[in-house]
């Protein structure tokens, strides 16, 4: 029989203002909650709509907002749209707190930015705070910035006083073994308090992929790919990493990413004309399926592109950008102190060295005995104890067929 009670109402937001790493980093936790043993309806709030090519399951839905660009000095504008930066943060925020009000989340989850980008989720936040029934969670990915940097970032917004007031919990998607979040950033007791270490996100877990697989031909050589994410900032390692020399028994696959810019492109295209040993894949936004074909690894230190390789256990090299924020370089070095990984700056990352690493002998690195790698399944825990009142609903069908067959 199934239960009467409705699923479980979950909404994820994230702002989206570079990259794809924040909502890569929610689709993800939105098909762990989406999947049983929960089996949530999830409802995902993002600013970018390359997040649509991910395959999600059924009981996820998105909602796209107009988009921001962040500039490389930080600053914010409309990314399509011909309207000034004021008019866009209200235009998202009244769009934000409608969705919300019409969706009536038993749970919800910010990702990264307390109030959002510009404060746009602050009204929001505090009307669900006013009316209860809702459970709100930041969640932060394990490196921020540098300490200094997060400190007088988040003294200068307010973020402390915005979690007291709009939030019920912090979930940092990391080991406190490999980097402790709220001890480096100076947490205040109280908000350390309410501060969960779920693990990292290991995106090869059962329930979350439905992966559409692309295929590498085979001609017997290795595969080293070369990965830069959304590809917006990814041109400098793509430009080394197609001119470096190729052992003869392998050969470079370039994944551009979907934001990487068309002269770009071109150029990477001209660049690698006449060689056998080089090739790009366009416009990738899911690179687990070539990653899983790929015999090691040279890319960039997101979170999202770190989690995914470091849990294939392919060899890798990061070589991390370091503006506008240092996040990439803390962690590409701090794994490279663990053993996990090689790491070269941007600016040490030149062909010679690129190729110098890939004539290397290297093996499948195993990161799971490091770090905590099940946070997926930590966040459906948490959200299962945060509403017991939506117990998964038992689908019928299987319950029938069950019932036939005993009677047979």
């Amino acid at each position: 029989m199934a239960h009467t009670n409705p699923p479980l109402r979950v909404a994820l937001y994230s702002h989206d203002t570079m990259g794809l790493g924040h909502i890569r980093r929610n689709q993800l936790i939105a098909m762990a909650l989406a999947a049983p043993p929960l089996c949530a309806t999830v409802l995902l709030i993002t600013g970018v709509r390359e997040g649509g090519a991910f395959p999600v399951p059924d009981g996820i839905d998105s909602m796209i907002l107009p988009a921001y660009r962040k500039d490389a000095d930080g600053a914010y504008a409309s990314r399509s749209l011909a309207i000034g930066i004021e008019q866009l943060v209200s235009f998202r925020a009244d769009v934000i707190d409608l969705a919300l009000k019409r969706f009536q989340p038993d749970l919800f989850i910010a990702d990264n930015v307390p109030g959002g980008a510009l404060d746009e989720l602050v009204p929001a936040l505090e009307r669900l705070r006013a009316e209860g029934g809702t459970h709100t969670v930041l969640g932060l990915r394990d490196i921020l910035d540098c300490p200094d940097a997060v400190r007088r970032e988040w003294s200068r917004r307010g973020n402390f006083a915005t979690i007291r007031r709009c939030y019920d919990q912090v979930w940092v998607y990391g080991d406190p073994a490999v980097y402790p979040t709220a001890r480096i950033y100076g947490f205040p007791d109280d908000i350390a308090a309410r501060t969960t270490y779920t693990g990292y996100l290991d995106p090869f877990r059962a329930s979350t992929r439905r992966m559409a697989m692309r295929s590498v031909d085979d001609d017997g050589r290795e595969v080293a790919l070369c990965s830069v994410g959304g590809g917006q900032d990814g041109f400098a390692l793509a430009q080394s990493f197609v001119a470096a020399p190729m052992p003869r028994h392998m050969r470079g696959l370039i994944v551009t990413g979907p934001l990487m810019d068309r002269g770009h492109r071109d150029t990477l295209v001209q660049a690698m004309a006449g060689r056998d040993d080089m090739a790009l894949v366009e416009g990738v936004c899911d690179v687990v399926p070539l990653l899983l074909q790929a015999d090691r690894v040279v890319a960039m230190a997101g979170y999202n592109t770190a989690n995914e390789i470091l849990a294939s256990r392919r060899p890798a090299l990061f070589v991390p950008r370091s503006v506008p924020r240092t996040e990439q370089l803390i962690r590409a070095r701090r794994l490279a102190e663990l053993g996990l990984a090689a790491c070269l700056s941007d600016a040490e990352a030149t062909p010679g060295a690129i190729g110098e690493w890939l004539a290397r002998p290297a093996s499948p690195v195993n990161a799971a005995a490091l770090a905590d790698f099940a946070g997926l399944d930590a966040i459906v825990a948490l959200a299962r104890r945060i509403a017991p009142a939506h117990p998964a609903p038992v689908p019928a069908r299987p319950a029938l067929r069950l019932a036939a067959a005993r009677l047979a």
